[in-house]
């Protein structure tokens, strides 16, 4: 199973050069940048982890979260229309599962007080095998889809062990959606106890830290504004 070192190690490889793109209409594709414009990242409400911020190994980031730490980050267009796509994605499986008559909740709201935390299940299914299973939605590009192949990525192996604790759920499945063709991957999870304290750990020990950690031991996209640590 994924463990917060696994996340902290994972480096991304060399992305090919891209091809020069001419010929483009710059009023139309700025008209469409300027509709998907999606302002800034807002500031956490502090004082409770949410399972996205539980996914990423940086502790600095974690504790810019948890004190709400103001972003400053835009929302470029691109970005905004990747979240507008999952949404899209979430409605049109929410279709499939209700068709099939399996759909028991979906964005059911989940928390706990001791540590604070704070989600959001995509979906409580009847499973025929299973009993009841928590089924976490995600959208996915090609070449991270073929990296795919026995397990979840470990963030979102991190969002779904919290829902089954939080919930009290045993079972429960990672749906991936390929964006080029719409294939399809159901990664099946059971709960696993100890990651879950762990976890618990984990948020304790962020909120006891009276300043940040100086360095980010994030991926490269993270936002923490940390030294980097230096790659091995």
């Amino acid at each position: 199973m994924p463990s917060f070192g696994d996340i902290a190690n994972r480096r991304n490889k060399k992305k090919p050069r891209k091809s020069r793109v001419t010929n483009q209409d710059r009023w139309i594709l700025n008209l469409i940048d300027d509709a998907t414009d999606g302002g800034f990242f807002t500031t956490s409400r502090g004082k409770v982890f949410y399972p996205s911020a539980l996914g990423n190994p940086c502790d600095r980031a974690l504790y810019n979260d948890y004190n709400a730490v103001p972003k400053n980050d835009p929302i470029t267009p691109q970005t905004q229309r990747k979240f507008n796509y999952g949404h899209d994605l979430e409605d049109r499986v929410d279709k499939y599962l209700h068709k099939m008559g399996v759909v028991q909740a979906r964005e059911l709201v989940v928390k706990t007080e001791d540590p604070p935390i704070s989600g959001r299940i995509d979906f409580i299914i009847k499973h025929p095998k299973e009993g009841v299973a928590i089924v976490e939605l995600k959208s996915i590009h090609d070449s991270g889809w073929e990296a795919l192949t026995d397990s979840p990525k470990p963030e979102h192996f991190v969002q779904i062990q919290l829902y089954m604790n939080m919930q009290g759920i045993d079972y429960g499945v990672v749906l991936y959606e390929n964006k080029n063709d719409q294939k399809y991957k159901a990664f099946k999870l059971t709960v696993d106890r100890q990651f879950w304290a762990d976890i618990k750990t984990r948020c304790n020990r962020i909120m006891a830290l009276n300043a940040p950690p100086e360095n980010c031991t994030g991926e490269r996209y993270c936002r923490c504004g940390g030294k980097r640590s230096e790659k091995k």
